[in-house]
């Protein structure tokens, strides 16, 4: 259901053109996927058609009904599904590899992973999500990428920039909105919409704005953005915040592949950017480009000073030992019987829940060490012991079946065209299949 008083706002927004806006919302949803190129090679491309996303260099439009989320090769993390529109914010931050960048709002992920593909999976990306539950799927998520210098934080943004205060190169505001643009999408967004959550999601994402800033040190450069189309999530927030914020500035975005900002109280919006879906091919979004010419000189942020736990660490390596894999070299740190290997940048969190501080490892709370399902998923070939395997055959991993193994002994990872899928115990010529048992699906 799509709101009537929305509607009406639209008209006011786009007269002559409300028409042509009207009929897209009855068009098909505009599906995309993203190549992950920490996992995929430069030439690399999916096995169906594709048509290139002119806003972003890995993005392609696909059909519906392919069945690209239903493929091995997205369990394995060759791809993310994203709607075109969603493309374009992570492509105006343009993360350089070996900054410090921080995704504010980051839940399901699509940005996360889309900043750290850009950055070639190096550096430090602080991905957060507020809600518990939502950062639990962008830990799958993040997992899913292969990513090993990503972080996820479950903190609310003031305490981020309390605890790490003119830290970051980059900041990512993808701030919970209206979602005017997913209508299409979820019936839900159409029945959660009224004028009165647009007013109370500008003022949550004004807060989220001002966290953002003092985590952003002085030079860096700051991306607000909403899937929504209100003026007052938008243009207006955008304009509030440069008044509270003398420090930033607007960099204008001039690129004929998106419409205009809308000028509102006097606020020339020109630098700002929109996609609409009766102009452009995506379902709508909002991003603004932010500079911050001034601030307090960076403090000195200390490093992450754990260790992990010995007995945990020396059943890792002799996991690996037993099993002809490549052991990392570190660092490495604890929480309970769980060991991860944080990124060697990865400042003190203390104070902070981080429910993911580094790639999951493995666990050994059963008396043995068990390899975790993101370390097989973050694995290239040569560095573990591998299977290869015909898509017929990753679909029988995916529903849980166990495959054929030769003479392969011990655990070994199961790839696809290349990438990695997941974990099987070998004996006896078959893979005891280790995929999860949640990601399971026939």
């Amino acid at each position: 259901m799509i709101p009537e008083k929305f509607l009406r706002r639209m008209r006011s927004m786009l007269g002559d053109e409300y028409d042509a806006f009207e009929a897209s919302l009855s068009q098909p949803l505009r599906k995309g996927l993203r190549i992950n190129r920490v996992k995929a090679k430069a030439d690399w491309e999916p096995p169906f058609p594709t048509k290139p996303i002119p806003w972003a260099i890995d993005g392609r439009a696909i059909e519906a009904g392919i069945g690209a989320g239903k493929h091995p090769l997205h369990a394995a993390g060759a791809y993310y599904l994203q709607e075109p529109s969603a493309m374009s914010v992570a492509e105006l931050l343009a993360p350089k590899p070996g900054e410090r960048v921080l995704d504010l709002c980051a839940a399901p992920g699509g940005k996360t992973t889309h900043v750290a593909s850009l950055m070639r999976d190096t550096g430090l990306l602080v991905a957060n999500e507020i809600h518990p539950a939502r950062a639990r799927v962008l830990i799958e998520n993040v997992a899913r990428s292969g990513l090993l210098h990503t972080v996820v934080l479950n903190e609310h943004p003031a305490r981020i920039a309390e605890k790490l205060p003119e830290y970051f190169d980059r900041v990512l505001v993808d701030a919970p909105c209206s979602g005017e643009g997913m209508f299409k999408k979820s019936e839900d967004a159409g029945f959660d919409w009224s004028e009165e959550a647009v007013a109370a999601c500008a003022v949550r994402q004004s807060e989220i704005l001002d966290s953002a800033a003092k985590c952003l040190r002085a030079g860096g450069t700051m991306v607000y953005s909403t899937c929504t189309f209100s003026v007052e999530e938008n243009e207006r927030n955008v304009a509030s915040f440069l008044a509270r914020h003398p420090e930033f500035r607007l960099t204008p975005v001039r690129d004929a592949r998106f419409s205009r900002g809308i000028d509102t109280d006097g606020f020339d919006a020109s630098g700002c950017v929109r996609i609409f879906p009766h102009r452009q091919a995506g379902e709508g979004h909002f991003a603004a480009l932010l500079q911050k010419t001034d601030g307090a000189p960076s403090p000195e942020i200390r490093l992450n000073r754990e260790r992990a736990d010995r007995r945990l660490l020396d059943a890792y390596r002799a996991f690996c030992a037993e099993n002809g894999i490549r052991a990392k070299e570190g660092p490495f740190l604890t929480r309970g019987t769980y060991l991860y290997a944080p990124p060697s940048t990865l400042p003190d969190l203390t104070g902070l829940r981080a429910p993911l501080p580094g790639l999951l490892i493995g666990d050994a709370a059963k008396g043995r060490f068990e390899p975790a399902h993101a370390y097989a998923l973050a694995s290239k070939e040569g560095e573990i012991p591998g299977i290869d395997l015909g898509v017929d055959a990753a679909r029988a991993v995916i529903r849980g079946e166990a495959v054929e193994a030769a003479d392969a002994k011990g655990w070994r990872a199961l790839f696809v065209d290349g990438f990695s899928l997941g974990w099987a115990k070998c004996s006896e010529g078959l893979a005891k299949n280790r995929y999860p048992k949640g990601l399971r699906r026939g």
